[in-house]
């Protein structure tokens, strides 16, 4: 998921998902590797998921939005363990 996408708050990290009707609803994350702009989600929504990237931190719960849809880009490549590590 592209890190930009994560909010921190007193519940936690998070992201607000788009939904039905375009209606924002918040989803607790557990996140996991960064790199390259992108973090992985132990734990959260599943692949694919709509999610506010920029404006998160304007939303609330609840709130409709008008989503500007844009490509998924590749998620960074998983790390290649190095030679002797266990």
């Amino acid at each position: 998921m592209p890190e930009a996408a994560l909010r921190y708050d007193a519940d936690g990290v998070s992201v607000m998902m788009v939904g039905p009707g375009d209606k924002v609803a918040k989803q607790i994350v557990r996140v996991g590797r960064r790199g390259g702009g992108f973090v992985e989600l132990t734990q959260g929504p599943p692949a694919g998921s709509r999610v506010l990237l920029g404006a998160a931190s304007f939303v609330l719960e609840g709130d409709v939005v008008k989503p500007v849809l844009t490509k998924p880009t590749a998620a960074a490549p998983a790390a290649k363990p190095q030679a002797g590590a266990r």
